[in-house]
């Protein structure tokens, strides 16, 4: 599965309205777009308040960024010594499912996401697009909005939400991006790079039980904890809490695969990097938010392929 190819950020913003293209806004600058894997995703850009587009940059408004629906919910307008400009900060329109009804708990026996996920999204005006991840949960939701229940089955069953403002679709895959071959090297496309180790949160031994005080023990060998020391022998001690009534082989499940991300340091790659992919002869050098590419910086010791988790 793929998203529909979308053209780049290079387009400016353009103004929609009832779903159709209304006006383009050629004369705006600093245009930042932020995505974020299961995270964040919305665009800021600043105007001239001369400019006779400006009056149509109200909140509320939809703008459409490289192919995706934005919706305008903060508007600053600043005077600092020359001309008067107003700056605006869209959020991509998948944030509209906060807003509306909230669930009621729901329990699942041995349920794949496709069902929860149509569950979720039921009138709120999206549908499910590709579900790419197969696991079997049992498991409830909590109450709470459409966005917030999507969270829920997101870690439940892992995998990267994916929303596609333009056809307002939700969809779960396993993996949102590519193995693109893509690399970043000093010299020719990397300009800086930061590595961040960080043992704040490290757990070797992860304890975990129900509301109510029911543990997985039973089909753990008689052990309420599991524990993992491929990257050190101190024991650090963590504790899980499950919904009463959580099956106890997906406490067991969920719990190993949370041990898994907390038993070694957080390590966090940040990397400034030029974009080749539009030059003639270098398009093969294109990357997305999700695909799996390759820093090298020998001179640091940074030689590591990894999943773009965060783009600007």
């Amino acid at each position: 599965w793929t998203m529909p190819a979308v053209p780049y950020a290079f387009e400016p913003p353009v103004l929609i309205a009832d779903g159709e293209p209304v006006e383009v806004l050629a004369e705006v600058w600093d245009a930042r777009l932020f995505t974020e894997v299961n995270g964040e995703q919305y665009v800021t850009f600043t105007a001239s308040v001369a400019d006779r587009r400006a009056s149509l940059l109200t909140n509320e408004a939809v703008v459409r960024v490289a192919g995706q629906h934005y919706t305008i919910r903060q508007t600053t307008t600043l005077r600092d010594g020359g001309t008067p400009t107003i700056t605006v900060k869209a959020e991509a329109d998948w944030y509209d499912l906060a807003r509306k009804p909230r669930l009621a708990a729901r329990d699942w026996a041995d349920s794949q996401p496709g069902a929860e996920l149509d569950a979720a999204l039921a009138g709120t005006g999206w549908s499910v697009g590709a579900v790419t991840t197969a696991t079997r949960r049992t498991w409830s939701w909590q109450p709470g909005n459409p966005l917030e229940v999507l969270r829920q089955i997101q870690q439940v069953h892992g995998g990267d939400l994916v929303f596609d403002t333009a056809a307002r679709t939700v969809s779960l895959l396993v993996t949102s991006g590519h193995k693109t071959g893509v690399f970043f090297t000093v010299g020719k496309n990397l300009q800086t790079v930061k590595r961040v180790l960080d043992t704040t949160q490290l757990v070797t031994r992860m304890h975990a039980a129900t509301e109510d005080g029911t543990t997985f023990a039973d089909v753990n060998g008689g052990l309420d904890y599991v524990e993992n020391h491929t990257w050190t022998d101190v024991i650090a001690d963590g504790h899980l809490t499950f919904k009463a009534g959580t099956n106890p082989y997906t406490m067991l499940a969920m719990t190993k695969a949370s041990l898994g991300k907390y038993c070694k340091p957080r390590t966090t790659y940040e990397a400034s990097v030029a974009d080749l992919s539009y030059l003639a002869g270098h398009e093969i050098e294109a990357f997305a938010l999700g695909d799996e590419v390759t820093i090298l910086d020998e001179a640091v010791g940074i030689d590591i392929t990894h999943k773009v988790v965060r783009l600007e």
